[in-house]
């Protein structure tokens, strides 16, 4: 299978963005604006959001096409954002997470559909069959009946409450849906994959991120904790909009939320994690030289639909985004554009 471009996007904004896109042949020139004009493009875009910087990566058929920076680290510094300027990709550290899984199964530690209560025994729902029933598969494809963020006060804006007591803190959230009948975003789950990957790996979850994916694919400039600091790569500073102007705010270290949040890492380096991504998801012809944390049947699990997304019909500016079907696999949103848009 052919690859094609993949953007992937950093804001140095409060919410840290990760965009992925896996493309149809033929995509790449149309769909896309061409490297000659994309500079234009990105500024355009941090002018319209009032983004202060981003750093930007493409690959393309094996390769990294770019890997750059645009802006300035903080609004008003002249500190420019590089190729190696590390951001909190918030988030997207939910993939790391299930790829960190993903290797525990494939060493036959753990499979997805084990009792979470076999790895994380003092674990407790509101509801005492939902206990009984919970697979670690539930924890990474929110559909474990919890409502939109629900938890999250416990550890956002940063608590002092260990990652115990936010476990023990579970039992007291009430359902908002049937388990396993609905779709709503959660990172306290997150919260207990990565305590599963601590329970059954014997390493802290950032040890484990830093020995089995991230030394193996040369991501020498991520660290899986805000308060980690590298001899001269400084973290790019958050910005929130206040009174419609962006402003700068304090790095703020989620250690208790580790597995939901924790990774910081460059657009260089996330070029490394989707390449990985992409050439080992190849069940033969994996180019020389090429590192694989995860065999090609784990890629295709984390990419495979496991919870269906209700979608809708976004305005008119963004009318591309509009798509048939959209659902979440193992921490990776899979979609697909409206049948008559296609060639």
């Amino acid at each position: 299978m052919k690859r094609h471009s993949i953007p992937l996007l950093f804001p140095g904004s409060l919410v840290v963005l990760g965009l992925c896109l896996l493309l149809p042949a033929g995509a790449v020139g149309k769909d896309l604006p061409s490297l000659d004009g994309l500079e234009a493009e990105v500024e355009r875009v941090l002018s319209a959001l009032d983004v202060p910087g981003v750093g930007l990566a493409v690959v393309q058929d094996g390769e990294v096409v770019l890997a750059r920076g645009y802006g300035v680290r903080q609004v008003g510094e002249p500190d420019p954002v590089e190729a190696d300027t590390r951001f909190g990709i918030a988030s997207n550290s939910k993939a790391f997470t299930c790829a960190a899984l993903s290797i525990l199964v494939e060493e036959g530690k753990l499979a997805w559909d084990d009792p979470v209560t076999r790895h994380v025994p003092e674990l407790e729902m509101h509801d005492p069959w939902v206990t009984r029933e919970l697979t670690v598969r539930d924890l990474v494809t929110h559909r474990a009946g919890l409502g939109l963020g629900a938890g999250d006060l416990m550890w956002w804006p940063p608590t002092n409450h260990t990652r115990d007591e936010i476990i023990a803190g579970v039992r007291h959230l009430e359902p908002a849906t049937s388990f396993r009948t609905t779709y709503a975003y959660n990172n306290i789950m997150f919260v207990v994959a990565g305590e599963v990957v601590a329970r059954v790996s014997g390493l802290p979850w950032g040890e484990f991120l830093e020995e089995r994916i991230l030394k193996p694919l040369g991501m020498s400039d991520t660290t899986t904790s805000a308060s980690a600091r590298l001899p001269g790569r400084e973290l790019a500073t958050p910005h929130v909009h206040v009174g419609g102007e962006a402003q700068p705010m304090r790095v703020m270290s989620f250690e208790n939320a580790a597995g939901a949040v924790g990774v910081n890492s460059t657009a260089a380096d996330m070029a490394r994690w989707l390449l990985m991504l992409l050439e080992c998801s190849r069940e033969e012809d994996v180019p020389e030289g090429q590192a694989c944390v995860l065999n090609s049947d784990s890629i295709r699990q984390m990419w495979s639909s496991q919870t269906i997304m209700r979608t809708r019909k976004p305005p008119a500016e963004l009318a591309a985004l509009e798509s048939d079907f959209a659902a979440y696999g193992l921490s990776l949103i899979h979609i697909s554009e409206p049948t008559r848009r296609r060639d």
